[in-house]
Order: structure tokens, then C-alpha cells, then sequence
């Protein structure tokens, strides 16, 4: 691909036609990174406007895709109050021909004016460290770091010390105990930054990111699930994508990392590492230090100050990464 030094279109994807296409495009921008292409076609499948998903493009005078991103129709809960109309952006990327050139600002100015005609409004990005002034440039604000802590794990045949708790794999017969255990675990600690899932979007997107792309752990006491939690194996440890444990049984979590972590470990492994977001209830349960990763950012749309200082407060105080 030859780059051009001509202006570039900014559209809207078309819709279904454009698909595989678009979907073989951001798959090499992001080949680099190592996110499959499958990655990109199952936010595709299982997000809630599967059959209309807002993308734009960017294309040359040969109608070549040069850069994309992505607009997630999402609702969230700020300081408490009712879900609000959030525009998540995702997916952003240029093809290495057409980078320094402005095309990624252009595609953040239009997306901005798509979500303020779509009546959204805020709109949320997580941003690595290098990419930070990019955004800021282009009108987000940084709410708050997003760290990682990394918890220790020590593995033993030790089951009577979770008190009753046995963990086994998750089955798709228990979603509607996990379903309840979510909203329970997070819609009544957190009251910014919560994104709402009714139980089909549960049913359908959250299942597979936590039992398909994830292992899938359900921890069980007298019968009655009481907790869970998704890993997927990296490189050298082990990324927690998701817990919920019931309030009558809090101390299930230690029970699932345990699980989860002698099971994936090898055989002679003794300990293993567990990255999980931070969050202030898992920061209470484990004196492991956090580390600072990707940056979660804002963009006010309506551009009133006290939006933004109100909205990065209450995301700043309570935010869980988790949910983006």
C-alpha cells in the first residue's frame, strides 16, 4: 500500500458491505501487537449494536481504507444517578503509510461530532502512556491512571483452608447466578463508571470474553454460587479479566485465584502471578503493590467545565476498569 499526499475522506463505514474488509484492515494495523483478527470480529458479533456498529474510515482517492476507529454505544452510571448515554471509543488505528500525517486527529474531530448528533454525553477511551497528549491534544482528559496490581499466588493442595468453598469450571446453566452476583458485586459498590448489562447482553458478549476467550471459574458454598472469576493465560503469568464474589462470601476470590492458578501452573510451579485492575476492594484484600498501565481518559462533549471536573471526580473516585 503507497501512500498518498492527497486529503483523505472521512465516512462512515458501510455497513454490512464493508465488514470483512474492514476487519482485515485493523487486523494488520494491529499485527504488530498481536491482536488477532478474531479479537476484532468477536466486539463485532457480541457488543449491543452488532447489526449497526458505528465505525469510521478514512480512505484515499483510490477508496483505500488509511485509518479507522471505532464509537461504542454504551450506558453509564455516574455519581449514582440513572445510566447515561456514553460514546466509548476503541479500535483507533492508522496503516503505518499514513501515519504523521493528522488523519488520526481528523477521525477523533468527526467522531466527537458524531456523538454529540448521536446525544451523548460524555465520551471514555483508555490510552497506553505513549499515546496520552495524542488524546489530550485531540480534547480528553485524564481521569485517572488505571494500574494493575499483581498478586502472588501461592500454590498448595491446601482445599480446607477456603472454608467449604469448591471452585470448578463455569458452565452456561450458571449464568443467571453470575449474572446476579455482577450486579450485586458491581452495581452496589460502584457508582461511577458502572456500564450497564441487562442479562442478555450477559448472556450473550460477557460469556464469551469470560468463558470462551477467558477459563471461567465458579466458586460454590452449600450449593449456592457464590463467587467467579475469568483468566487467560500470558507469557509469563496469568490476566484476571473479570471477578465478582457475593457479599455473603467475600473470601471466595482468594479461593478462585488459587484455582484458576494451580490449574493453569505447571505441575512443579510453586507460585504464580495473577494481574488483576485494581479496584479499592481488591487493594483491601492483598498488600501487593499496583502499577501504573494505561491511562483512562474523558472528553466532556458539551465542553462545560464543571461536566468535565464533575465527571472525572466521580471516575477518578470510584472507577473500575473492568467495565470498559
Amino acid at each position: 500500500m503507497r501512500a498518498s499526499t492527497r486529503p483523505v475522506n472521512i465516512r462512515r463505514l458501510r455497513w454490512p458491505e464493508e465488514r470483512d474488509a474492514w476487519l482485515d484492515f485493523v487486523a494488520a494495523c494491529f499485527k504488530s501487537k498481536g491482536t488477532p483478527r478474531e479479537y476484532f470480529e468477536r466486539h463485532l458479533l457480541y457488543s449491543a449494536d452488532a447489526n449497526e456498529p458505528l465505525i469510521l474510515v478514512a480512505t484515499d482517492e483510490c477508496s483505500t481504507f488509511c485509518a479507522s476507529l471505532r464509537i461504542f454505544r454504551l450506558k453509564q452510571k455516574i455519581c449514582g444517578r440513572s445510566y447515561t448515554n456514553v460514546g466509548g471509543i476503541g479500535e483507533v488505528c492508522t496503516h503505518p503509510n499514513y501515519r504523521r500525517r493528522g488523519i488520526g486527529r481528523q477521525l477523533l474531530e468527526e467522531a466527537v461530532k458524531s456523538m454529540k448528533n448521536q446525544e451523548m454525553d460524555y465520551s471514555i477511551l483508555h490510552a497506553s502512556k505513549h499515546l496520552r497528549e495524542f488524546y489530550v491534544r485531540a480534547g480528553w482528559n485524564i481521569a485517572l491512571p488505571v494500574r494493575r496490581r499483581l498478586l502472588r499466588v501461592m500454590l498448595c493442595n491446601n482445599a480446607s483452608s477456603f472454608s467449604g468453598i469448591l471452585c470448578r469450571r463455569g458452565a452456561r446453566s450458571d449464568i443467571p447466578s453470575l449474572y446476579a452476583i455482577w450486579k450485586e458485586f458491581s452495581e452496589a459498590r460502584i457508582d461511577s463508571g458502572i456500564q450497564l448489562r441487562d442479562l442478555d447482553r450477559f448472556r450473550r458478549w460477557s460469556w464469551v470474553e469470560l468463558a470462551v476467550v477467558g477459563t471461567l471459574w465458579v466458586a460454590e458454598h452449600d450449593g449456592d454460587i457464590v463467587g467467579y472469576c475469568s483468566v487467560v493465560e500470558t507469557a509469563h503469568s496469568y490476566r484476571c479479566r473479570e471477578y465478582g464474589v457475593s457479599s455473603k462470601r467475600e473470601d471466595a476470590l482468594h479461593a478462585l485465584f488459587h484455582t484458576a492458578a494451580s490449574e493453569a501452573a505447571p505441575s512443579s510451579a510453586t507460585e504464580a502471578t495473577i494481574i488483576c485492575d485494581d479496584t479499592p476492594f481488591l487493594a483491601s484484600m492483598c498488600s501487593s503493590s499496583a502499577v501504573e498501565d494505561d491511562a483512562f481518559m474523558v472528553h466532556a462533549l458539551d465542553n462545560n467545565n464543571e461536566n468535565i471536573t464533575r465527571i472525572m471526580g466521580a471516575l477518578g473516585t470510584h472507577w473500575n476498569s473492568d467495565n470498559f
